[in-house]
């Protein structure tokens, strides 16, 4: 039996990632291209200048795992640019805490969200003494990241959203994971 390596699951992410951002262009083509009813929601649509959430899901770093929490704001300027600041701490074997300073484009599909930004890394990192394995030291590090992300706003109620996420944070050579379920509200 032939086992993959442990960068195959974040490449296959990479490339999931990459494959849903290019298809952006092409369905916003398709979406502009539809007759549409004058009115539709579309052509009416009403967004919230100001969006706050809650993030739950999880972290990936290589073979590393962890439950993540996190927060979440946007401030809309136009219906198609936003910024915001994300919180999130991730429990377990990557302990990692990350704040991003995110750019939110809403191409025109609606839900869709794509971001990037700077931010962040605060990572703990153990260090064991001599003999080897009898003591501990922790130490933190922190370090710069630039984040990708795309997320889709499902709309469970007129103000409260619920919106998967898919996150590749870039940091120091390595990329971190970050994928789950924001639930949110409009204001």
């Amino acid at each position: 039996m032939q086992t993959r390596p442990h960068h195959a699951r974040p490449r296959r992410l990479s490339l999931l990632l990459l494959a849903l951002l290019g298809a952006v262009p092409v369905v916003a083509a398709a979406q502009e291209n539809q007759e549409t009813h004058p009115a539709t929601a579309a052509e009416h649509h009403e967004f919230h200048r100001n969006h706050i959430g809650v993030f739950l899901g999880g972290s990936t770093l290589k073979e590393k795992n962890g439950f993540t929490l996190g927060g979440d704001y946007e401030r809309r300027f136009h219906k198609h640019i936003g910024a915001g600041l994300q919180a999130e701490h991730a429990f377990g074997s990557v302990k990692d805490t990350v704040v991003v300073f995110p750019v939110f484009f809403h191409p025109g599909l609606t839900g869709l969200r794509i971001a990037t930004g700077p931010g962040f890394s605060r990572e703990d990192e153990e260090e064991h003494g001599e003999p080897e394995g009898v003591s501990t030291i922790t130490k933190t590090v922190t370090e710069f990241l630039w984040r990708v992300q795309i997320l889709y706003d499902f709309e469970a109620t007129k103000r409260v959203t619920i919106t998967p996420n898919l996150a590749i944070d870039f940091v120091n050579g390595r990329q971190f994971f970050v994928y789950g379920v924001t639930v949110g509200t409009g204001f």
